[in-house]
Parts: C-alpha cells; sequence; structure tokens
C-alpha cells in the first residue's frame, strides 16, 4: 500500500565537493507500510544533473534519528553517529539526465514515520554528500507527475504549460492555484502565481491534467532554462517542482 508520493524536482540537494555541474535533484519520493503495515518503505528517485556521460553513485542514506529532534544535524557529516541513522545502499548509480531509484526500509533502525512529521534526509555519493531535504508525512496533497510545455496556435513563444497531478491524500483535493519563477542561475526573476480552480481529483493516488496558459501574464518559457512551480491545493501542505525546457 502506497501512504504518499511527493515529486520534487525542484529542491536541490548541493554537493560541495563535486566539480559543477554534477547535482543530483529529488524528483519524488514515496513513502510505503512495510509487511508490518507501518510506514517505513522509503524509496526516492534521484535525477542526476550534469555533464553527458558524469555520474554519481550512491553509497548511504543518512535519516535524522525520528522527527525533527536536532536541528542543524545535516551540517555535522563526520559526527553523524550523533544524530544521524545511516542506512547503507548499493548497486545505484544515477547517471546525468536520468533518473534512478533508491529504497532504504527504515524500520531496520527501527524508524517509522509518523503522520505530520518532518524528516531530514541527506546523500553521500562516491564525489560528495548532499545534504539536507525536508520531508513531510504524508506527502502534499497534489503531486506533479508528468508536464508538457508547448507553444500555443499563432504564438511564437512557449506559454502553454500542461500538468498530469496526482492525488496524495486520502480525501478530494481540488488545484488552488501555481506559481512560477525563472530559477536559471544568475538570473534574479520574478514569481508569477496563477489561480486555478481545477482539477478535482476526488479518489487518492487519481490523476488529471490541469492546463495553464501565461501569455495575458507576460511570462513565457525560454530554452535551456529551469523553472520553479509550486502546487497550492485545498488539502495538504504545497508542493514544489522544477519544471526544464
Amino acid at each position: 500500500m502506497v501512504f504518499g508520493t511527493d515529486w520534487l524536482r525542484g529542491q536541490l540537494l548541493v554537493c560541495p565537493g563535486c566539480n559543477p555541474p554534477e547535482m543530483l535533484q529529488v524528483d519524488h519520493y514515496t513513502v510505503q507500510n512495510n509487511t508490518s503495515n507501518k510506514p517505513s518503505l522509503l524509496t526516492m528517485w534521484l535525477f542526476g544533473q550534469g555533464p553527458a556521460g558524469k555520474s554519481l553513485q550512491v553509497q548511504e542514506l543518512y535519516l535524522e534519528n525520528g522527527p525533527m529532534k536536532y536541528s542543524g544535524c545535516q551540517w555535522i557529516p563526520y559526527n553523524e553517529s550523533s544524530c544521524l541513522t545511516p542506512f547503507a545502499v548499493q548497486g545505484v548509480t544515477v547517471p546525468s539526465q536520468s533518473i534512478v531509484p533508491v529504497s532504504i526500509d527504515t524500520s531496520s533502525q527501527g524508524i517509522y514515520f509518523a503522520t505530520d512529521q518532518q524528516y531530514r534526509f541527506d546523500i553521500v555519493t562516491d564525489k560528495g554528500w548532499f545534504g539536507g531535504r525536508d520531508i513531510s508525512y504524508p506527502p502534499p496533497g497534489l503531486a506533479m507527475t508528468e508536464y508538457r510545455i508547448s507553444v500555443d496556435y499563432g504564438q511564437s513563444n512557449a506559454t502553454r504549460l500542461t500538468l498530469t497531478l496526482a492525488n496524495m491524500a486520502t480525501t478530494p483535493v481540488t488545484l488552488l492555484s501555481l506559481t512560477l519563477k525563472d530559477v536559471t542561475p544568475y538570473l534574479n526573476s520574478t514569481s508569477y502565481s496563477f489561480p486555478m480552480s481545477n482539477p478535482t481529483i476526488n479518489q487518492p493516488l487519481a490523476t488529471a491534467q490541469a492546463t495553464l496558459d501565461t501569455l495575458s501574464s507576460g511570462f513565457y518559457f525560454e530554452h535551456q532554462h529551469t523553472y520553479s512551480l509550486t502546487i497550492i491545493s485545498s488539502n495538504g501542505p504545497n508542493s514544489t517542482s522544477a519544471l526544464n525546457y
């Protein structure tokens, strides 16, 4: 049984030991129940960003010992035993421009996800330490699973965004608004908010499409730019993802 999924590609984890632009992003994550019906199975889909032919080998994941008891703990990589729990990872390599899943069972260390709590994890690779990332349990009510950016008929700029959204809550969820911002490095961009009133997705894990045309706002998508998308819904915390065009 899937207890939650969060699509998070917009949340960048910085690797101080890597030669830019080798980086990892978290595309989304799920939390599932184990055979004892307790939420402990965490899977993160990692997106490798960097030059063609580059890759990062995941070696360990570090998760705080329960909900956020130790503020700033992720910044102590040489004293992790005092506040972080390590989970070894074997055989996982994330090539550039690929998405690869990494899974751990937190019950092996006696840790289970608790409702309405936040947790923080770090990722250790062969080229550096990526940290830290806060995740919520359960995740946001609406999450993006797919997107398409296109040029509308008669237009010269890309202003049309089509999203596939999934209901990760246990009750009906309605899309209330979308916020877009160009987060391409070295740009100082403005955020644009767009009120929405649909779709409403009634069933858990069901999906529906939402279409946004930004033409009237003056916002348009540019090639080789990265955009932050914030999804605000009627149920649950906001969800943030990255869009590449």
